[in-house]
């Protein structure tokens, strides 16, 4: 896994589970709207995590990745999740965006009121046609085994690695 698409509501979590992520696979995570710009280079190059919902860029994004993470979580939990959240620390804050804490939690809360008369069905489009790429997560429960798994996976692997180095050391007289 080395570029990776996060996509859903607002408040489901998608810069959270970015940073996550990017600490734990050492990879560069960008914001959608923070690179909204350069995302075309960005996704064009080798290593990446992109949380956001853009719809003119998420084709080439779902394309370009080898995994998407998709949360799909209830809208009412978004809601809730819009509205306790702490802006200030946020890697998609609404200084990023140019919007006031209240300006942005409106905006969101828009963005969720339509969410799958636009964007929720443009996002099962992709899922069905690039579903070999597609982990849809609904619950926290889910997003936290998901990511317990991959650290397992990733130690099992260092170990073996480690093995393999330890075969090839050469004891000198």
């Amino acid at each position: 896994m080395k570029r990776i698409s996060i996509i859903g509501p607002a408040g489901s979590g998608k810069s959270t589970l970015a940073v996550k992520l990017g600490k734990i696979l050492n990879l560069p995570v960008y914001h959608i709207d923070a690179v909204k710009e350069q995302i075309d280079k960005i996704a064009d190059g080798e290593e990446w995590i992109i949380d956001g919902n853009k719809i003119a860029t998420l084709e080439k994004r779902v394309r370009c990745s080898d995994s998407v993470i998709f949360l799909n979580f209830p809208v009412e939990f978004c809601i809730s999740s819009v509205n306790q959240r702490d802006n200030s620390t946020r890697l998609g804050s609404p200084k990023v965006v140019g919007l006031s804490d209240d300006e942005f939690r409106s905006y969101c809360l828009n963005v969720l009121a339509n969410w799958h008369s636009e964007k929720g069905e443009a996002i099962k489009a992709l899922a069905e046609k690039y579903k070999h790429k597609f982990t849809e997560l609904k619950t926290r429960e889910e997003v936290n085994e998901y990511v317990n798994k991959l650290k397992a996976r990733l130690l099992k692997s260092q170990r073996q690695n480690l093995v393999h180095c330890q075969d090839d050391i050469i004891d000198f007289p």
